[in-house]
């Protein structure tokens, strides 16, 4: 096994991952409670679940159990609708222990839309129902009434229609794969087409092929293709497009989502010191030329020697990519180069470093993009392929 360096770059802050193409942080959550009982709930939940988590208990609460609340650094407030305005913006999700209608009230003054709102689960307060409200797909709230009704022994209560029939989500996907959708102004037609049992076209070309096992049963209406050929408004009545390729002539009267699977790597070798926005230039360039989805790419790829290189960290930060990098036995070891460089051999140690060294993080993969040559740069790009 080849040895290399992996990290994602996020900020000033260095991270390992373990996994190339899915690497995504937990959700932030808070609890509040307005009761003895609430805060019991609370407690339990802060135990089972995996994720980060704060307890904000009502100000009363906290004065009767001030050692129990000081020892799972519980917080406290006064008012419930000062506090919801503070954690809206702060927390990805929310759950609140108190009735339904006072819950709807607080927040409604904060809704916004469902792609930005932090998902909101309520929970009575002796645990008979855990009640997604706001933001059960993008926010996650479905997921996380499960999850809650499955720790304090509650009945779920989701009430989405792609849910409640038991049928694919479109606008799910990017959650639970960490895909990007490239366009939001069709969600609705097409997740309405998909929930109406019309018939609805899938393109599927890049990404991983077992997403449909988080479904139960695969949807007889979501119908494969091969090629946009097949999708007229005549057979139709919506598309969903998985792919990272820049499609052109897509069907103007066949409502459409594009997601954009993290399937990308770019292979990159540099002269020491070169400039971050030549670099930049001549990747997007580059990408586009080829006719690839700037927004599916995942790792930037290099020699162990450019692990330092500060126009490849700056990329890696300010795109989110992993930034992985590979020795020069490993790169020596990759076979299938189609340009390879004596100059590079002379330098390096080995005759290809972007084309190795994308084929290498790509892993099971292909490359889509052979060595390009720009000034004191190349820059090549593979696939990474699912079985």
């Amino acid at each position: 096994m080849h040895h290399f360096r992996r990290m994602i770059i996020q900020g000033m802050r260095t991270v390992d991952s373990t996994d190339l193409f899915a690497a995504r942080s937990p959700r932030l959550i808070a609890l509040v409670v307005l009761t003895n009982g609430g805060l019991d709930l609370a407690l339990r939940l802060q135990r089972g679940l995996a994720t980060p988590i704060h307890i904000y208990a009502n100000r009363r609460v906290i004065n009767a159990r001030s050692s129990e609340v000081a020892a799972n650094a519980v917080r406290s407030f006064d008012t419930a609708g000062l506090l919801l305005a503070q954690l809206w913006n702060m927390y990805d999700q929310i759950v609140l222990f108190f009735a339904l209608g006072a819950a709807v009230r607080l927040i409604a003054p904060h809704l916004q839309d469902k792609h930005t709102d932090p998902g909101v689960v309520v929970i009575d307060d002796v645990g008979t129902f855990a009640i997604s409200v706001v933001a059960g797909h993008a926010g996650g709230a479905n997921d996380l009434a499960r999850q809650c009704a499955q720790y304090l022994g509650a009945i779920p209560v989701i009430t989405t229609a792609s849910d409640v029939q038991n049928t694919l989500a479109a606008d799910l996907l990017g959650n639970t794969m960490g895909w990007h959708r490239e366009n939001a102004s069709d969600v609705t037609t097409v997740s309405a087409a998909i929930v109406n049992g019309e018939p609805v076209a899938l393109l599927q070309e890049a990404g991983q092929r077992d997403w449909w096992d988080k479904i139960s049963s695969w949807p007889r209406n979501i119908l494969p293709v091969e090629s946009l050929i097949e999708v007229t408004a005549a057979s139709f009545a919506a598309l969903l497009i998985i792919s990272d390729r820049l499609l052109e002539d897509l069907p103007a009267d066949v409502p459409t989502i594009v997601y954009r699977p993290p399937s990308l790597v770019l292979g990159v070798g540099c002269r020491r010191g070169i400039h971050f926005a030549a670099l930049d230039l001549f990747i997007r360039t580059t990408v586009e030329a080829h006719h690839l989805a700037f927004q599916s790419i995942a790792v930037l790829a290099s020699a162990d020697i450019k692990a330092d290189e500060e126009a490849l960290q700056m990329l890696a930060q300010h795109y989110s990519w992993l930034f992985e990098t590979h020795t020069v036995e490993a790169l020596k070891g990759v076979t299938a180069i189609v340009t390879p460089s004596e100059h590079v051999q002379r330098l390096v140690g080995t005759p290809s470093v972007s084309e190795a060294a994308a084929l290498l993080s790509a892993q099971t993969g292909q490359l889509v993009v052979p060595k390009q040559k720009g000034e004191a740069m190349t820059v090549a790009v593979a696939r990474r392929l699912y079985r």
